[in-house]
Order: structure tokens, then C-alpha cells, then sequence
């Protein structure tokens, strides 16, 4: 009932809610490093060296000194009228049409950065695939196809492996030190040798959720505000989360087995892959590490790997799950007709359920142990910005300057995809508040950067955990690391020769 009143109050407040949002770097975003201590102190002491220079001449004429300035004010670059081109994977730059507040000051951010800039900006969108095959044709040719690309998470380490991006810490109109350049940690987890290569686009709505029925949960006994209690006194935990899946599965067909007229405990919009990285977020491991030579390491032998595994094979087969992993909008839509407690899904989603009859609040990802930091990872789908190699000083500088200040602004977006959610799609103000938690622990990880580049090594990373979690597969966790082990690490010996820029 309380999202029906919500939603006419919004249909007023979107007339008259804009008047410009001026949040800058006020995000805290989680900054895991991935890298083992021996290197990372180094990469540090390296940073506070080059930031320390002003840097003026290259400032005012694009010439990339090899060496990061000092950017308090990235609007102030003039580019002189250039024209900066951008391949997308998805509709980040591109022109929108939506009428909701976040869409239209997306559009005022773009339309403020080319005013302050002074250049333009052309956006071609594109598919991964498409993508990847232009910029592996444009550096064979010895140049490079635009300023800006922007792939999916999972497609960044193709182009960090086959030497198509450039390292952003050379590019003089860059400074990284800035909070709003590791938004989410995917500097560090684009991390190689002393070398980054990419920015955070996206996320908040990516967040990981988990949303529960309120109707349901009442049901088998509780309080709708017995999960929110559990969120902030720390005990939010999957242990938690297994008791109530288990207690809400109802059999209500008579016959033997869950099916689709049976109540679920939970609905996992992709348990093989988000809830299976945010698991390892909890316990603070990567599949894939740097290590103190700056090398790209197989950390599949960690002992919170297994545990991973095991706890995700344990929920998804033995917790009444709905599993489906084809389709996702299908297992949303499952959730939408309240025949599960839970949806643990993206942010993202909750749009689906504006006509849901049931009220629904939200929670963050459950945690391993009891916390009051609620840790997540961040979708691999979502959009980082690089900067492909063979540009020209000049272009590289531009290219520079524009994800600077693209990345500057960007909070302002967030702020109000924060108001749109939150007078749209949410049932109650603690859920809005949930996010919030949920969203300052979300972060990327190495491992997830080169989900999409190699085979050999997808098999001995991500498919380990694709195929345990797999009620048709439900294979040996332990058995698939073990016997993949030599090629992941033949794999991953010939990468580390391969990228030149450490």
C-alpha cells in the first residue's frame, strides 16, 4: 500500500523536484586493492611522486609528460572546440529519451562537460564483440580507433592482455588520486604490474539486494521489520538468510517436489555468477590476484575459494530455490508473483515490480560472518571507460580530460537515479536505506576484468563455480579447481608476458 501512495506523491514531485544536484566527491566508494603489499606500497609511493606536479605546460598544450597532475577543477581543460569520440557497449554517453529525473540529468552532465570543456562529444554504441574487433583492427594499424571505449567489466582484461589500452597513470590530464576516479575500486581491480587501465561508469543500480515479501514473511512468523533489524545490528548473515528461505518453502500442489505453483524460499536472479562474486567479496578474495612482482596470479588455491563454493552449491541446491539461469527477467517476474520470500538480484530490477500486488522491502547481501559493512561485488557488466593506445599526445590528453570530468560529474547522476529509486520503486524508507549500505561496500575485483577473455581460464575460475551450483551439474568444487590448475596457470604465464606496460 505504502509504494501506491509513494508513487502519486512522485507523479507531483518529479514536476517540480530538479533544481540541479551539486554533490561532488561525497561517495566513499570501497577500495579493496588486489594487489599484495610489496607492490602496492611502491605503486604509492609512486603516485604521491607524480601527482606533486602541476604539470602547466602540458596542461595548456595536450602533451602527455608521462606523468599524472593535480586536477582540482577538471571542468577548467579547454580542448579547443575537439571533437572526442566514444565506442560504448551500452547507453551511458548516448542520448536518452526517458522522462525520469536521472535520464535528464544525465543528459545535462553530458551538455555540461562539452560547454566547460569546449569540444564535442560522438558516441558510437556498439556490441562487446564489435567493439573489440575495431580496436584489435585499429592497433594493428599502428592506431588508435577513438579517445574513449567503454566495455563491460568482464571484457577489460582482452584489451589490458593484447596492449590496446593505454596505462591511464601516463596520461597527464588524469589524476587518479581523486576518490571519484576508483568509484568502486575498478582502478585497482584494473590493476597490472604498477599500471591501471580503467574507471568506474556504472553501479548503484547494480547494487546487489535482496528483496523479501512482506506478506510471505509474516506468514511463517516474523515481523516485517525483523530483517531490517538483522541489516543494522550486524546479524544480517547467510545463516540468516538460509533459516528464512528454508522456512518459507510451502508445497501447495500436494505433489512431491517444488513447482511452479509451489512457494519458493528464494528466487536468485543469477546465482551462478552475482551472488557466487559477492560471496567472495565477503570474505575478502579474489580468483585472480596481482602479486609483489606486479604479475597476474591463479588464487584459486585460497581457502575462502572452497568456502565460496561450497556455501553457494549449499544455498542454491538444498535452500528452496527457484533456479533458473537462463533468464533473468523470468526469475524476476517469478518474484513479482509472490511465489518466493526472496529475490536476491541488481538494483536494477526493482523497476519490474511497480504492479507487484505484494508489498516488498529491500536489504543488502548477506554477509558470511556478523558485520555492520555489508561487502558486494559489482556487477562484471558494468561499463568502465579506457582509453585505447596509439593516440596522439594530444589525443590522449583530451581523452584524459574527458573521463576526468565525465567521472567528476557522475555523482550528480547518482544522486538522482538515488531520488528516482527511492520515490518510484521502493515500498519504504529503510529499503532506501539498505541500498545506501549496500552500495558503499560494492567493489570490483581482478578476477572479474578477464571473466570474458580466455577459455582456459574462465574453466578453471568462474565455470568451477557455473557448474557446482548447477542442480543438473552440481560438480566436485575442489576436483574443478585441482584439474585445471596447470592450464589456468600456463594461461595466465603467457598473459604476464604478453602485457608490456607494468
Amino acid at each position: 500500500m505504502m509504494r501506491k501512495i509513494v508513487a502519486l506523491w512522485c507523479v507531483l514531485a518529479l514536476v517540480i523536484s530538479f533544481a540541479g544536484c551539486n554533490r561532488k566527491n561525497t561517495r566513499t566508494a570501497s577500495t579493496t586493492t588486489w594487489v599484495e603489499e610489496e607492490s602496492g606500497a611502491a605503486d604509492t609511493q609512486s603516485e604521491k611522486k607524480t601527482s606533486s606536479s602541476k604539470g602547466s605546460s602540458s596542461r595548456d598544450e595536450g602533451v602527455n609528460t608521462g606523468a599524472n597532475t593535480v586536477i582540482d577543477n577538471p571542468l577548467k581543460a579547454n580542448l579547443q572546440g575537439a571533437t572526442v569520440t566514444i565506442y560504448e557497449t551500452g547507453a551511458i554517453f548516448s542520448a536518452q529519451t526517458e522522462s525520469n529525473k536521472s535520464s535528464r540529468v544525465k543528459q545535462q552532465i553530458i551538455a555540461k562537460l562539452q560547454k566547460a570543456l569546449n569540444c564535442k562529444l560522438k558516441v558510437n554504441l556498439v556490441d562487446n564483440n564489435k567493439l573489440n574487433t575495431l580496436v584489435s583492427s585499429s592497433a594493428a594499424s599502428g592506431k588508435g580507433l577513438c579517445n574513449i571505449i567503454a566495455p563491460e567489466l568482464s571484457h577489460a582484461g582482452t584489451y589490458i592482455a593484447s596492449n590496446t589500452v593505454a596505462n591511464l597513470k601516463k596520461i597527464s590530464s588524469l589524476d587518479l588520486t581523486k576518490d571519484y576516479m576508483n568509484r568502486y575500486g575498478v582502478l585497482n581491480a584494473t590493476q597490472f604490474g604498477s599500471a591501471k587501465y580503467g574507471v568506474g561508469l556504472e553501479g548503484k543500480n547494480r547494487t546487489s539486494l535482496v528483496l523479501f515479501n512482506k506478506r510471505i514473511l509474516k506468514e511463517i512468523g516474523y515481523k516485517e521489520n525483523y530483517i531490517y533489524d538483522l541489516v543494522n545490528s550486524g546479524k544480517w548473515t547467510f545463516e540468516a538468510y538460509r533459516k528464512l528461505a528454508k522456512k518459507a518453502v510451502k508445497d501447495l500442489d500436494g505433489k512431491p517436489g517444488l513447482g511452479e505453483k509451489d512457494q519458493f524460499g528464494q528466487t536468485i536472479q543469477d546465482a551462478s555468477t552475482k551472488m557466487v562474486d559477492d560471496i567472495l567479496s565477503a570474505y575478502g578474495t579474489s580468483m585472480l590476484k596481482v602479486n609483489g612482482s606486479g604479475q597476474l596470479t591463479n588464487n584459486m588455491s585460497d581457502a575462502k575459494i572452497l568456502k565460496t563454493a561450497t556455501l553457494a552449491q549449499d544455498i542454491i541446491i538444498n535452500d528452496g530455490t527457484n533456479y533458473n539461469s537462463g533468464n533473468w527477467e523470468t526469475n524476476v517476474k517469478f518474484f513479482g508473483a509472490g511465489k518466493s520470500l526472496f529475490l536476491y538480484c541488481d538494483a536494477s530490477s526493482i523497476h519490474m515490480l511497480t504492479s507487484m500486488s505484494d508489498d516488498f522491502g529491500a536489504a543488502p547481501a548477506p554477509q558470511v560472518s556478523a558485520s555492520t559493512k555489508y561487502l558486494s561485488a559489482m556487477n562484471y557488466n558494468c561499463r568502465v571507460m579506457m582509453i585505447p593506445a596509439g593516440l596522439s599526445a594530444k589525443e590522449q590528453y583530451n581523452s584524459g580530460a574527458v573521463m576526468q570530468a565525465f567521472s567528476y560529474l557522475l555523482d550528480e547522476y547518482f544522486t538522482a537515479l538515488e531520488s528516482d529509486y527511492t520515490n518510484r520503486y521502493f515500498c519504504d524508507k529503510t529499503s532506501a536505506k539498505c541500498w545506501k549500505m549496500a552500495d558503499s561496500g560494492m567493489t570490483a575485483m581482478p578476477h572479474q576484468c578477464y571473466a570474458s577473455m580466455n577459455e582456459a581460464i574462465k574453466a578453471g575460475t568462474y565455470r568451477v563455480f557455473w557448474d557446482a551450483v548447477n542442480p543438473a551439474k552440481r560438480t566436485s568444487p575442489a576436483a574443478v579447481i585441482e584439474s585445471t590448475r596447470s592450464s589456468v596457470n600456463k594461461e595466465l604465464t603467457d598473459l604476464n608476458k604478453k602485457i608490456k606496460d607494468k
